[in-house]
């Protein structure tokens, strides 16, 4: 039963009648080893692609994302053959960087700050060097008010993507290792004018931001901003099985009790081969317009919900202080009655 994920399964009885039998729930552990076996079965050709664009599929920033992910696993979720799979990968990151030596959203994008500190946090985490033109484009995507944006300044794209954006900042100070005082009051100032998320850069969601925020170690988030992170999470419910991930992640490291449930409920929708239902939506310079708005693309493959699924679970299972208390400072708004 360990391969099936079904609220109920259809059995047959001494009489001949169908009837239905509840079907145990996944365990911790065997949620997250049916999502990597899911993730891995979707590699191809030494890298992963999602997203149906216009353009094409996501592989670049896909395969990133999901490499970086992966590094954030224990070793014993990791066998021989997924380990091959990724070294794979990150050696077809390094042979599909652009001409500046950055990344972009796919190998025949420009490159962008975003995609390009996703495949320096996959490399990071599983070791490997570091391409200095990495660090030097990101620096080319900071701007005066602290700041990092899609792309550097001076290029051909649209106008938006050249002003700071929260998720890639975010993003960025991960990669290149840390947030410094500019980047943290950027973030704080521009959260703190509205109760609301701003417009993302990329991903359509409510909590990537916050979850990039809190990767970061303990002592570089102020206490405004993590006033402002719990504002934002308690404002709004997880829906979709992408959301329900990246507040699990949320929750669990700020040491709230209530990631064990959120864990719980995010196992009983996982699906039956291991995946996760698509819910990461994106938006692009080539997404679908349809009758004058733009269509964001789903990850229609669910290779980037389940990753975000899985690693969300890890986190919450290796967690300390979710019942006897917490290493990181909670902010007053920040209680269990607002979830």
């Amino acid at each position: 039963m360990d391969d099936i994920d079904l609220k109920s399964v259809s059995t047959m009885n001494q009489y001949g009648a169908c009837s239905i039998e509840p079907v145990q729930p996944r365990t911790n552990p065997e949620a997250v080893r049916a999502g990597i076996s899911y993730v891995l079965s979707m590699w191809q050709d030494a890298h992963w692609a999602d997203f149906n664009l216009p353009s094409g599929e996501s592989d670049v920033w896909v395969t990133a994302y999901v490499a970086a992910r992966m590094g954030e696993l224990p070793s014993e979720y990791l066998p021989f053959g997924a380990r091959q799979k990724i070294e794979s990968s990150l050696d077809w990151l390094l042979q599909n960087r652009s001409s500046n030596g950055a990344w972009g959203f796919t190998s025949k994008s420009p490159s962008d700050a975003e995609a390009t500190a996703w495949a320096m946090l996959a490399l990071s985490r599983h070791r490997r060097a570091v391409p200095v033109e990495a660090y030097d484009f990101i620096h080319h995507c900071r701007r005066p008010d602290g700041g990092v944006a899609v792309f550097p300044g001076g290029g051909l794209q649209v106008n938006r993507y050249k002003f700071s954006a929260p998720d890639v900042t975010a993003v960025a100070m991960n990669a290149i290792g840390g947030p410094d005082a500019a980047a943290v009051n950027f973030l704080a100032n521009c959260w703190l004018q509205t109760s609301k998320p701003l417009p993302p850069s990329r991903l359509i969601s409510r909590f990537y931001t916050c979850s990039a925020v809190l990767d970061w170690d303990a002592g570089k988030v102020s206490w405004s901003l993590l006033n402002k992170l719990s504002e934002l999470m308690s404002f709004y419910d997880a829906e979709s099985a992408f959301e329900q991930a990246l507040l699990l992640r949320c929750l669990s490291q700020l040491r709230i009790q209530k990631a064990w449930p959120m864990a719980a409920g995010l196992r009983r929708i996982q699906d039956a081969d291991g995946g996760w239902p698509a819910s990461a939506m994106v938006l692009t310079e080539s997404s679908m317009i349809s009758e004058g708005q733009i269509v964001p693309a789903l990850d229609h493959k669910r290779i980037l919900t389940t990753i975000t699924s899985v690693s969300a679970l890890v986190h919450v299972s290796t967690q300390q202080g979710l019942y006897f208390g917490s290493d990181r400072p909670v902010p007053q708004r920040l209680t269990l009655e607002k979830f």
